[in-house]
């Protein structure tokens, strides 16, 4: 195969490192179904793929069912699981159906009674702690307010850094980027309630370099709003959750839909279509739930999610962000459209989809710590280019470009060991041949001390 050489021009002099100690993390629901029966073999695929966080629930309603019952059986199994295989814990701290105590920022003494019981508990385990998920929206907060949220969140941190400041507090992930109620949070002192902000962005893939470059704006704006109310200081950020799912039926069906079909009797299990019949389509349109599952097209086909996914980690690792926690490893797949059904690597069975083996492929380079240039300049001659250095010392590049195939003419300096592809095969190199064959599918580039893409 042709040169496969890779990318930027890289002058170290000029370049500037981010330090990240096991950036990628994944979501699992471990408290309960499928993933709690195989919680061996999914923290055993979690560990292999380069994951080193799990992100799962300690729910308020499963630890304390009834006022002054409290049961940790299952999440004691949890963590001493997680240990074993090697795995950190973020615990996510959320109501889901504490009726006698809701709202939470109006119940604060319930609330911080079941934080202090369950953080104390696993203070010497779980060193992150995540206070709510995804306030800004009405399926977890029933009256979003960045206001309300604060309260929540100001109160929350006191008491876990009375219980040990060491503990990392990380504020609730949002969905997407809703940066109204962002600032309302920061306007109520919420800046000093979190150690880690975090961000749910879900969108549609990157399949442009228009699209890649709208998500670097993206965090940008973040940041510069953190930073605004953070007293010129830059603040920490995690992305906690994010994915792309894989539902068979992918003609902008949403969760909306699957909900019209349940509604009419239709399991959608049974559908195996690509497409909904007319009159269906019809019906959800004139209900207006026709594209509505919380980004408008974030579904993709298996081999697309194998090409989002490690682009993804390296744009957000690139643009700033310090850990990326996908979400999530097993999928559901209780029905063929809801798309919240589809996220996973792996299917319901744990037969992996091909992102699994992609995600895998990258955490081989990236998964016990990394060094990311944030320097040099990420768009070159309509490539991505990631460069970064390996906890052993080894540089890694990786390119590819987003609009399409192509040819680029490369330079590259001394050191190269090896060039794979986006799943970890070897590609062959003929040097000194310099056009190299380009793609969406990342190919990554190992050893090199400098790479230059010339045109």
């Amino acid at each position: 195969m042709r040169n496969i050489i890779f990318l930027v021009v890289l002058y170290f002099a000029a370049a500037v490192y981010a330090q990240t100690d096991a950036p990628l993390g994944v979501c699992a629901h471990l408290q309960g179904g499928s993933e709690y029966r195989q919680m061996p073999q999914n923290l055993e695929l979690m560990y292999n793929a380069g994951f080193r966080l799990v992100r799962t629930d300690f729910s308020w309603s499963r630890i304390e069912p009834e006022k002054g019952t409290w049961k940790f059986d299952t999440h004691d199994d949890i963590v001493k699981q997680t240990q074993q295989n090697g795995l950190q814990i973020l615990g996510l701290l959320i109501d889901h159906g504490v009726d006698w105590a809701a709202p939470a920022h109006q119940h604060l003494d319930d609330w911080l009674e079941y934080v202090e019981k369950t953080v104390r508990r696993y203070k010497d385990s779980i060193r992150y702690w995540e206070v709510w998920n995804e306030p800004n929206i009405e399926r977890f907060w029933r009256y979003p307010s960045g206001k309300d949220y604060a309260t929540l969140l100001s109160a929350t941190y006191k008491k876990i850094k009375e219980i040990d400041p060491g503990i990392t507090v990380l504020s609730a992930g949002t969905a997407l980027l809703p940066m109204k109620f962002i600032e309302e949070m920061l306007q109520e002192q919420a800046s000093n309630s979190f150690d880690v902000f975090c961000i749910h962005p879900y969108r549609a893939g990157f399949r442009s370099m228009t699209l890649s470059s709208r998500f670097g704006n993206d965090i940008k704006q973040l940041q510069t709003l953190l930073t605004k109310y953070n007293g010129g200081k830059p603040k920490r950020i995690w992305i906690t959750e994010m994915g792309f799912p894989t539902p068979p039926l992918t003609s902008g069906i949403s969760r909306n839909v699957s909900g019209l079909l349940k509604q009419a009797g239709i399991d959608g299990r049974e559908i195996k279509t690509a497409a909904l019949p007319a009159s269906v389509q019809a019906a959800a349109g004139a209900a207006n739930i026709l594209n509505t599952f919380m980004v408008h097209d974030v579904f993709a086909s298996e081999e697309e999610q194998a090409v989002y996914a490690p682009q993804a980690i390296l744009l957000s690792l690139r643009f700033g962000i310090e850990k990326f926690i996908w979400y999530e490893l097993q999928a559901p797949e209780d029905d063929n459209i809801d798309p919240e059904e589809h996220f996973g690597l792996t299917h319901r069975d744990l037969k992996p989809k091909p992102a699994y083996h992609s995600v895998t492929a990258l955490g081989k380079f990236i998964a016990d710590g990394v060094a990311i240039d944030t320097k040099t300049d990420w768009q070159q001659h309509g490539c991505c280019v990631v460069h970064w250095t390996h906890k052993d010392g080894t540089p890694v590049w990786a390119v590819w470009s987003p609009d399409g195939e192509k040819n680029i003419a490369v330079k590259i300096g001394s050191g190269l060991k090896g060039v794979f592809d986006v799943f970890g095969k070897p590609v062959p190199v003929n040097l000194p041949e310099q056009s190299l064959p380009v793609s969406p599918k990342i190919l990554y580039l190992v050893g090199a001390e400098t790479l230059s893409i010339l045109h």
